[in-house]
């Protein structure tokens, strides 16, 4: 396992390292028993990115209920974002509806779109390390909901009877990070963070930040929470095995890339990698790559807590944007087995699986429906009122239908040219609505939303080649299934 270069923090810095130097495996353990933080008492240095070279420990202002108060508060204050687990409302509501709490208190607080992103279920740690759910109107990092006058308060009285939020500590972000933009040597190191510690307290003197009625002020006001992005077009929702950087997959990998270039025995392996020759490093990928199961991706990046924070299955949950999700019907023809499974797990997917065809066709399916297909549909579940939308114009194999995108060549046989596939995207690129057409000859019928009757629109053709664009309903069997790839996304590192 290779090191991570040493930072030392200074011992002035709240949250920092318990042992006075460097952070530990198991250190936000300590560090969450100072937690929760009243609104009012966060220390300045932890608000914002000020620091030139550090940037502090991500905490989330909110109120940690945990999963099940969250339900409850979902199903009595917003019972019309309810996912259930059958079509048509029945079944028992998904607990992972609860991620649209934040949509109904947008709608009924009228919370403008700028601050939209400060809204968030998130995971926190709590007093015990325990790691609980939270709703949150924002973290020390971005801001919080301070320019849409009292609303926190609203959601305060409204919610949690009034009771104001609390700073929580992010069971990823937890550390200081360094923001410098090379790696100090120890000498240097050192003597930074002795700068730092007068530098701190000087910084306490001045109190240039304050908080006071509830409401952050500063000398710079914490920056407004903009998106990213208004809408986008998925197609083949991608959901390979993503693990945590220290996780014994991507560490296994390590040590083989290590072992194949002789830099197993350097003292700063990373920098002996850094160093060696890309003649020396190809024929070692093109080795591990070979030796992975075919059609998986032997090296992805890795959750890191900083880079990529979170599992994409996590990431998935928090949409909220205008959605079009396209999926092939044969995902995973061109695929091979899926990893990290229990024997117990094996079993239940057997089962699921059992009478959908040959081995052959079971084990497309399986590899389809997890990395593909049923991605598509824990996104469509986050971004109520997003449109789905299924290629199957054989073979409609992955990525069979890129060229019905971008190829205007491409004809269907006696049936005309791909216009009324190709202009459904592209009405919805220009107005976020499949249904706003801008030529008059796109057969396609109107199309409904995802939510609330599994509305999805096939584009097929008949046997004689003659196109078919028509609405219909998810299978609940498929549903079902996604429904389980969901609930072992932590075994499968999605």
């Amino acid at each position: 396992m290779h090191k991570r270069p040493v930072m030392l923090v200074p011992k002035s810095f709240p949250f920092s390292p318990p042992n006075g130097t460097t952070y530990q495996q198991g250190d936000e353990k300590q560090l969450c028993k100072k937690t929760p933080i009243s609104i009012r008492d966060i220390h300045p240095c932890l608000l914002g990115s000020r620091d030139p070279h550090f940037l502090p420990p991500m905490f989330h202002l909110g109120w940690a209920v945990g999963e099940d108060k969250l339900l409850e508060l979902l199903i009595k204050e917003f019972p019309a974002y309810i996912q259930y687990s059958e079509p048509d409302g029945k079944g028992v509501p998904l607990w992972e509806s609860i991620f649209c709490i934040v949509d109904g208190i947008i709608q009924d607080f009228n919370i403008p779109e700028e601050l939209h992103e400060c809204l968030e279920v998130a995971d926190v740690l709590r007093p015990d390390g325990t790691i609980h759910l939270a709703l949150c109107v924002g973290d020390n990092r971005i801001g919080i909901l301070r320019p849409q006058p009292g609303a926190i308060d609203k959601i305060a009285e409204r919610f949690f009877n009034g009771e104001p939020p609390q700073w929580h500590l992010d069971p990823i972000h937890w550390r200081w990070k360094q923001k410098l933009p090379r790696v100090l040597s120890p000498s240097e190191a050192r003597e930074w963070a002795a700068r730092m510690n007068a530098r701190d307290a000087a910084l306490e003197k001045l109190k240039d930040i304050h908080i006071s009625a509830g409401v952050l002020n500063a000398t710079t006001p914490p920056p407004q929470c903009p998106p990213l992005f208004k809408a986008g077009i998925t197609s083949s929702t991608f959901l390979p095995s993503q693990y945590l950087y220290n996780d014994t997959v991507p560490e296994s990998i390590y040590s083989s890339v290590l072992t194949g270039t002789g830099c197993n025995t350097a003292a700063d392996t990373l920098a002996c990698l850094r160093a060696t020759n890309s003649s020396i490093l190809q024929p070692v990928n093109a080795q591990i790559v070979h030796g992975g199961f075919f059609g998986t991706w032997t090296t992805v990046l890795v959750i890191d807590g900083e880079f990529i924070r979170r599992r994409p299955t996590e990431v998935l949950r928090s949409g909220r944007r205008a959605l079009l999700a396209i999926s092939n019907a044969n995902e995973g023809a061109l695929f091979q087995l899926f990893p990290g499974i229990t024997p117990a797990q094996s079993v239940v997917i057997a089962s699921l699986y059992a009478n959908l065809g040959s081995p052959a066709e079971q084990a497309n399916l399986i590899m389809g429906e997890s990395i593909f297909v049923c991605p598509s549909y824990h996104l469509l579940r986050a971004s109520p009122g997003a449109y789905r939308g299924i290629f199957a114009i054989p073979p409609s194999y992955h990525e069979d239908d890129l060229p019905f995108y971008f190829d205007p060549l491409i004809t269907i046989t006696g049936g005309g040219d791909n216009s009324s596939v190709t202009n459904s995207f592209l009405d919805f690129a220009l107005h976020f609505d499949p249904n706003i057409k801008y030529d008059e000859n796109n057969i396609t019928p109107p199309w409904e939303p995802y939510a609330p009757t599994n509305t999805e629109m096939l584009f097929n053709r008949t046997e004689d080649g003659q196109l078919v664009i028509r609405p219909e309903t998810t299978d609940p069997a498929l549903l079902e299934r996604c429904a389980f790839w969901e609930s072992i996304s932590e075994f499968t590192a999605q």
